[in-house]
């Protein structure tokens, strides 16, 4: 055979052998960034290590690609030991409580504390028992960790239920002109009262018009607070002018669709993943919900539960200098501020319901929120003014005055709901820790009535005076309400408790009637009812269902005094009455009500008005809705009687007996009226809107 010929220019380029290309570049990034292939900032020790707590590790080696055995070495040796300092941390927190250590402690190399991992746009807090803070202590294999796999499709929401994805088209085109968008947003900015402590002005302001300048690269989560701004401020709008709710008005939408679209902007954005704004969303979109909705709604106590947990992940629970974590001066109050408005909600609503507090206080050890209005300080601040003094009634002082009461209100609202009998020392001691902090109260915050309020006050200072009333009443009846249903017969503890839960109860109907009134057209919060919401109404029911029990419980009582509670009862049915079109809270608490006075022997008169009795028919039931029902006696009855209509069209012979209804109720809670107050009420919805 001929010699093979060799091929063309493989003894020129040496194309058979494999060609190395040295590195000319020095290399400038510390060995850390290296392996988990970041950017480095270049100091010593760079930021990444820094915030990871590896400033011992942080090394710059131009020759690390070829690898310096020593430095090497000492790398993994250091990295064993901190991994073996938290392993053995881990251990002794199972056998003994963990301490937060003193400040001074926390500059040393040793990192005990939990891990806070901060990417692009999630940062999510890992506590000490944690397996990702271990991992965190491996270098080697963060940059595997990093590397998430795609999933493969997202499970179903099973808070909102299946909701089409948003798109940038749905969201520009669900949106008012740009006018009216304006107008709702200064809607919800002005009314005090009801605008969310955590969102700043000016910060939103900034955020809102990046988000006109570019919709597209705005964050979906922060879209979905816009969406909420904008549902409150369409309430707001159509409350107090009622011409923008017109059929010739097309340009505002109603707040209910504003609100689906900030539940497709949640949804779409993950919330769950614990994500930037996430928490925020979830609070916002919550609190839309709960002005909009007059009625207790158990949806929004799960909203808030599903706050509680997503805040934790993201650690706002947590005092950022304690746990280390990198944010600003502004950031931190605005964490704050936001777990605040959790810590709250969980127990207001949780109390509603009769359920137990998610938030434990042994947890939580961030600050309340700092008397300063939005004015005082914004994210260029270096670090925080001074707070303002307890002079003016700016809502958020309204707010720390509430935050500094959470914690006896939480251990008040355990011990009413608590499976083990109470002591009467702790009683003395929580009420001890109640009257001290009403007296603490400001000047400016105090309560008065509504008709001695000085007409420069601001609508919003009556209702945060109101809010903090009610906390101290509403909680002086949790208190002492363990003591009113004894199987002992009467005693001392009983009749002094009594006396007390009458008290407070009386003092919250009487807050009930000035409310009321000053809510009718022409009063001084006609045009500001929309603050009015579920969680104060439920104070008021509360207050009634308690003298009911008191009218039923109580024997030794004058004719004179009875017939007082009979007059301040009969108002309250009165009261909720009026409600009965628009909330079916009310119409249970006209079926008690009156079936509370009937068992007194004094329903038919007290309720009958003077003069022939109408003829009685089952309205009702031949309408089919309580609303058909007061205009069918509207036309055969005379105008006003509305006492006697609820007497005829609420018919009480398929109601459950108040033996069945007061008694064997467990003597541990006031939420106990409250729970059977959701259970009765089903089977009263079954027995009305059943004939429909």
């Amino acid at each position: 055979m001929p010699d093979r010929v060799p091929a063309p220019f493989t003894t020129v380029f040496r194309a058979s052998e494999t060609h190395k290309v040295k590195r000319n570049r020095p290399t400038v990034s510390c060995t850390a960034c290296q392996k988990r292939k970041l950017r480095c900032d270049r100091r010593r020790p760079c930021g990444a290590c820094e915030t990871r707590g590896h400033q011992a590790t942080c090394q710059f080696n131009p020759s690390s690609h070829d690898g310096d055995s020593g430095s090497n070495r000492q790398e993994v040796l250091s990295r064993l030991s901190k991994l073996e300092e938290m392993v053995k941390g881990l251990a002794d927190s199972s056998h003994q409580d963990r301490s937060i250590p003193p400040r001074d402690e926390l500059a040393d190399g040793i990192d005990a504390m939990p891990h806070v991992s901060n990417a692009e746009d999630t940062t999510v807090y890992y506590g000490s028992t944690s397996w990702a803070a271990l991992v965190e202590g491996i270098q080697g294999i963060q940059s595997v960790l990093e590397a998430k796999p795609p999933q493969a499709f997202q499970d179903p929401d099973i808070v909102f239920g299946d909701l089409a994805p948003v798109s940038i088209n749905d969201i520009v085109n669900c949106l008012p002109p740009r006018r009216e968008t304006d107008r709702l947003i200064s809607a919800f900015f002005n009314s005090k009262f009801v605008a969310l402590p955590f969102l700043h002005t000016h910060h939103f302001r900034r955020r809102y018009e990046a988000f006109s300048d570019s919709p597209s690269s705005t964050n979906v989560l922060w879209v979905s607070i816009l969406f909420s701004v904008l549902s409150i401020g369409a309430i707001i709008c159509r409350t107090k002018d009622p011409s923008v709710a017109s059929p010739t008005s097309m340009l505002v939408a109603e707040p209910q669709v504003y609100m689906a679209m900030a539940a497709r902007c949640l949804v779409s954005g993950q919330y769950t993943q614990a994500k930037v704004h996430s928490v925020e969303a979830i609070l916002a979109y919550a609190h839309a919900r709960n002005v909009l909705r007059k009625d207790s709604d158990p949806i929004l106590w799960s909203l808030y539960g599903v706050a509680v947990r997503v805040a934790q992940r993201r650690g706002y629970h947590r005092n950022p200098q304690i746990a280390r974590l990198k944010v600003t001066p502004f950031e931190a109050e605005i964490r704050r501020r936001v777990w605040f408005t959790i810590r709250s909600y969980d127990l207001f609503f949780s109390s509603q319901h009769g359920m137990p507090p998610m938030v434990h206080e042994g947890d939580c050890d961030v600050d309340i929120p700092t008397n300063l209005t939005d004015d005082d300080f914004d994210e260029d601040c270096v670090e925080l003014p001074p707070a303002r003094p307890s002079t003016d009634p700016i809502p958020i002082l309204a707010y720390i005055y509430k935050a500094k009461v959470l914690p006896t209100l939480r251990r008040i609202n355990r011990r009413a709901l608590g499976v083990r009998p109470s002591t009467g020392e702790l009683a003395m001691e929580l009420s001890e820790a109640l009257d001290e902090w009403y007296k603490s109260i400001p000047p400016c915050l105090a309560y008065r009535p509504i008709k001695t309020t000085a007409f420069t006050d601001a609508n919003h200072t009556i209702m945060h005076r109101i809010m903090l009333e009610l906390i101290y009443l509403r909680s002086r009846g949790f208190l002492y309400c363990p003591y009113l249903i004894s199987t002992k017969g009467w005693c001392y503890e009983r009749a002094k408790s009594m006396d007390l839960c009458r008290e407070a109860a009386l003092r919250i109907i009487d807050i009930h009637l000035q409310v009321d009134e000053e809510t009718q057209p022409g009063g001084r919060l006609y045009e500001d009812r929309y603050m009015i919401s579920s969680l104060t109404l439920n104070d008021f029911l509360n207050a009634a269902m308690f003298i009911c029990v008191d009218l039923t419980e109580t024997e030794d009582v004058s004719s004179h005094e009875r017939e007082a509670r009979i007059n301040i009862l009969r108002k309250s049915y009165h009261l909720w009455l009026k409600r009965c079109d628009e909330s079916s809270d009310a119409q249970f608490a006209c079926r008690v009500l009156q079936a509370i006075l009937k068992r007194i022997e004094c329903s038919y008169q007290v309720l009958t008005p003077v003069g022939d009795p109408l003829p009685r028919h089952s309205a009702l039931s031949d309408s089919g809705s309580f609303e058909t029902a007061k205009e069918t006696f509207a036309m055969n009855g005379n105008p006003g009687d509305e006492f006697l209509f609820a007497e005829q069209c609420l018919d009480f012979e398929d109601f459950p007996s108040l033996d069945a209804l007061f008694t064997g109720m467990e003597p541990y809670s006031w939420n106990s009226v409250t729970q059977l107050r959701q259970d009765e009420w089903t089977e009263i919805r079954f027995l009305t809107d059943g004939q429909a």
